[in-house]
């Protein structure tokens, strides 16, 4: 909903990751955007980041939600922004927001409402054929999903390592086992406490897909987090 002032009363006062306040306020070049993220029971979501992505040039703001489930952020008039909310590793959808260019002082509110996922495969993980090795395609992934823990210091997940149907069954859990333990590792590195953390190696006993086809055992050999405690 898009609201025009001539006259600004008063500063709004969010808090930033360091715990300091800091007054936002509109000016004639920027807009201020209020935003709140809470979930189907209308409890607020903790450490959400939301993305705004200008449609013209590309360039991306992305705001943090404080205990309260909200956050504010600047950004400039005159171009339409995709929001975008993040679903622990996903990025979802939510909307576009056009403020005009015409200078003024313009304040949007932006609140979005969403059921966060319990269980997600993480894209674009893979790992060395018949290794537990990780390889460099996945970092994007998993610095993403490492960003989520830190900004949500409460969550605990199970990583869940899953394979097809080819090989022994006890090689395979050996294997899938092994691949939850090389993400786990590798979060634990970049400083997420080793106990918010819990690996299960699962082999073929939970498929998704139908094993007797490629496309089908491609889906199947994947990494699961399991939300545990938000």
């Amino acid at each position: 909903m898009k609201k025009i002032f001539l006259f600004i009363a008063g500063a709004l006062f969010i808090s930033n990751t360091y715990g300091q306040e800091i007054a936002l306020k509109p000016t004639v070049e920027k807009a201020l955007i209020k935003t709140s993220v809470i979930n189907e029971s209308n409890k607020p979501i903790v450490g959400e980041q939301v993305f705004f992505t200008s449609k013209t040039k590309g360039q991306k703001y992305k705001g943090v939600t404080n205990k309260e489930g909200l956050f504010s952020i600047l950004v400039p008039i005159g171009d339409t922004y995709l929001v975008e909310y993040s679903n622990l590793t996903k990025k979802e959808r939510h909307n576009e927001i056009t403020i005009p260019s015409e200078p003024a002082y313009y304040t949007w509110d932006v609140n979005i409402k969403f059921e966060p996922a319990r269980v997600i495969v993480l894209e674009n993980v893979e790992y060395e054929f018949n290794k537990a090795n990780i390889k460099p395609v996945s970092f994007n992934t998993l610095n993403d999903l490492f960003e989520v823990m830190n900004l949500k210091p409460n969550l605990t997940i199970e990583i869940g390592g899953h394979t097809d149907n080819i090989g022994n069954d006890k090689s395979n859990q050996i294997l899938s086992l092994k691949r939850a333990e090389a993400i786990k590792q590798y979060l634990v590195k970049k400083g997420i406490n080793a106990k918010r953390i819990q690996t299960k190696g699962y082999a073929a006993s939970v498929p998704i897909d139908d094993n007797s086809t490629d496309s089908g055992r491609q889906k199947n050999r994947r990494t699961e987090v399991t939300v545990i405690t938000e």
